[in-house]
């Protein structure tokens, strides 16, 4: 098992990890340990668990910043 630090999420990891995802050709049902495992072999520690859960955070922040969800602020009426 990967060691549990070492390795922190950014840019370049977070990227890593999508594509890892994309590339095992699974969106649904993902194996995380075939994840994680992929991920070490990019140089990363991170778990199946850690893996799992980032991604989770990733899409619950990319649903958020949706246009969709963003509310709408009603405009002052200007005075003639």
């Amino acid at each position: 098992m990967p060691p549990r630090t070492g390795s922190q999420w950014d840019h370049k990891s977070d990227k890593d990890l999508l594509l890892t995802i994309i590339d095992t050709g699974a969106l649904k049902g993902i194996d995380w340990k075939a994840i994680a495992e992929r991920m070490v072999a990019k140089g990363y520690t991170f778990t199946h668990e850690a893996c799992r859960q980032h991604f989770q955070k990733i899409r619950k922040e990319a649903r958020s910043d949706s246009p969709a969800s963003t509310p709408t602020h009603a405009r002052a009426s200007s005075t003639p």
